[in-house]
């Protein structure tokens, strides 16, 4: 895949914007196919070419680590996350959801708390939404309250109204 994409690319003066990324790595096609996906989030961040060298922003990171949580590779999105930490990057509320939507998912309570933290440094408010994937992280800890109280407090959670 990569020897064609990098001929592509070069033959048609084509260069990589995060904001294209981003639409690859949400897209159906890519997002269901973890192996792809991680290829070409790898791909993407070697290129250079045309005077400019292409480096991902947040969401290209939060989107990788979205798409490697719905297969429960915890391994790979601990690896990522740990680079996102390192990068100094500004969050932002898109971002800030879909990390703790993953990260709760995984019941990855450190790196819950982590973006949490992130949030409250750039005074980002959470929604309702992003508060029920707190709690679901945090949820499915079991070692904090036992699968029985997890299961219950999680019915709870989704049967709670939006407003």
């Amino acid at each position: 895949m990569e020897p064609k994409l990098d001929a592509f690319c070069h033959n048609w003066f084509i260069r990589l914007l995060p904001n294209f990324v981003c639409y690859i790595l949400s897209s159906g096609r890519v997002k269901t196919r973890l192996e792809l996906a991680f290829r070409f989030f790898n791909w993407a961040g070697s290129q250079k070419g045309g005077g400019c060298i292409y480096s991902h922003n947040l969401e290209c990171y939060a989107l990788l680590i979205d798409v490697l949580s719905g297969s429960k590779d915890v391994d790979r999105v601990k690896c990522v996350f740990d680079e996102v930490k390192n990068m100094g990057f500004v969050m932002s509320i898109k971002c800030a959801n879909l990390l703790i939507k993953s990260f709760g998912n995984l019941g990855m309570v450190e790196e819950l708390l982590w973006v949490w933290k992130e949030m409250k440094e750039h005074e980002i408010d959470p929604s309702y939404a992003l508060l029920i994937d707190v709690l679901s992280g945090f949820y499915d800890d079991d070692d904090l309250f036992g699968e029985e109280e997890n299961v219950k407090m999680k019915s709870k959670m989704t049967k709670m109204p939006l407003s």
